[in-house]
């Protein structure tokens, strides 16, 4: 069996295509040019560098030949304008599906990685959202991932697709968390105004093996799905879990909602001046201000026997491990 995967590079892809050597499948990788391979040195995969805004670099690439499986976890996440969020997670699949629509080969599942951003926020603690709720995304990144996920069934007479939207992500290999890891490590718990708002949460082995477990079923074909854990967390409970398994006494202080729009706007002004995407920018910041960023997940349980087996203190130990034995913090 052959399986294609986007976006290798990254925190999601990289773990996605060590589960598919697992599994026994022959692996290619599309690359864009500025890609960093690091994740994927030493790994008997086939890789082959890619212009997502020249469909003709699809149409000739190999790896589409024959392909049983596409994963398409590439895109964007730190941007400023609407454009560059289109142009990272809207045109790669359109393009990209364009090709595979041409083909006599088309493969048995076309798998879209997308985002809970493209769903919005949740009411309340009681309220986790579903799968057919009507999408209110907030911000620029998750409208793309949105306009994406309609790019996708648009083709889903020619090839099934299932769409996957992760909760918050955290393991091995993730940046976003690494800031939090780096700042308890140094004796600080400092809270984004946003101590006591609720996410749904996943780690990433457990998310990684959702989207196969979807992937290979009948019943998620031409479906889309929410992956989390069971239970929302605040994130007091997950900083404070992160000072205990690392064995920090920690200074605790909580900055201001009106101070992070602040930093957000000097973050797009840096983004402008240097063409550098930061962290810290509005649609980020856009994306922090809700309370309740809220999924069910019970869709998945019922159509392919979804479950997550890593307790989140376990999820954070193991990640911890990971940061410390790679020498990132």
């Amino acid at each position: 069996m052959k399986a294609v995967v986007t976006g290798a590079n990254g925190f999601i892809g990289s773990h996605l295509v060590e589960y598919l050597l697992q599994a026994k499948f022959e692996v290619s990788c599309l690359q864009r040019g500025t890609s960093n391979p690091a994740f994927l040195q030493g790994l008997p995969i086939k890789t082959e560098v890619i212009d997502y805004q020249q469909p003709e670099t699809l149409a000739k690439s190999p790896a589409l030949l024959e392909a049983d499986y596409i994963f398409h976890a590439a895109g964007v996440t730190k941007r400023v304008t609407k454009a560059q969020f289109i142009e990272g997670n809207v045109e790669p699949a359109q393009n990209l599906l364009e090709v595979l629509s041409a083909r006599e080969d088309k493969p048995k599942r076309f798998v879209f990685i997308s985002s809970q951003a493209a769903l919005g926020p949740s009411d309340s603690l009681q309220h986790l959202r579903r799968e057919d709720e009507r999408p209110t995304p907030i911000e620029l990144y998750g409208e793309s991932k949105f306009i994406a996920e309609q790019v996708v069934r648009d083709y889903g007479d020619r090839i099934p697709y299932t769409i996957i939207r992760p909760s918050s992500v955290f393991g091995p290999r993730d940046v976003d968390f690494l800031n939090l890891f780096k700042q308890i490590m140094h004796g600080f718990n400092i809270y984004a105004g946003n101590r006591y708002k609720f996410v749904s949460i996943i780690y990433v082995a457990d998310l990684v093996r959702g989207i196969l477990d979807a992937a290979f079923s009948d019943n998620a074909r031409n479906q889309l799905y929410h992956l989390c854990d069971d239970q929302p967390v605040n994130w007091e409970t997950i900083q404070s879990t992160i000072a205990e398994v690392a064995g920090k006494k920690v200074l605790t202080a909580s900055i201001p909602e009106f101070f992070l729009r602040i930093a957000g706007q000097f973050g797009d002004g840096y983004s402008r001046l240097t063409g550098k995407f930061s962290l810290m920018n509005s649609q980020k910041i856009q994306l922090s201000m809700p309370k309740y960023w809220l999924v069910s997940n019970q869709k998945s349980k019922d159509d392919f026997g979804f479950r997550c087996e890593t307790p989140l203190r376990e999820g954070l130990q193991k990640t911890l491990t990971w940061y410390q034995q790679n020498k990132w913090m």
